[in-house]
């Protein structure tokens, strides 16, 4: 047997034996998170939390040092729930550039980015940004 093998056959036995531990039938980091599952309760909730951040104007800042509570199914959430009302843009870039920043959100508005990155940030001036909600997930 090869080493690949091996080292295939004893992540499903470790899987396996981690889905027992926890009372689990399913892996659910295999999937896309649902509101339901482990993100939040139930549609109301997150009903009540966009409610309140309409009238908030200031940065919102979720933090973990866990890996796989919800942080960024819940920006995703948090987006949806709001791209009736706001452009929405995701940024889920890691260490960009400050060009490359204000490029995405350039791209994501759709008014496109410029050559230097004082041209873009007046094209997203000129834009507006009063209807606009930007979710980072860094």
């Amino acid at each position: 047997m090869s080493r690949i093998t091996d080292i295939a056959e004893g992540t499903a036995e470790e899987m396996e034996a981690y889905l027992n531990e926890l009372g689990w039938n399913e892996n659910p980091f295999a999937h896309p998170a649902t509101v339901d599952e482990y993100v939040l309760p139930s549609n109301e909730d997150i009903a009540d939390i966009t409610s309140a951040l309409q009238n908030y104007t200031g940065p919102i800042l979720v933090y973990s040092s866990l890996s796989g509570v919800g942080k960024t199914t819940l920006l995703r959430v948090l987006l949806d729930e709001f791209s009736e009302d706001y452009e929405t843009v995701y940024i889920g870039e890691h260490n960009v550039t400050p060009y490359e920043l204000v490029g995405i959100v350039a791209d994501d508005l759709g008014i496109g980015k410029s050559s230097s990155t004082k041209m873009t940030e007046s094209k997203i001036e000129n834009h507006g940004l009063d209807d606009v909600i930007i979710g980072i997930d860094e």
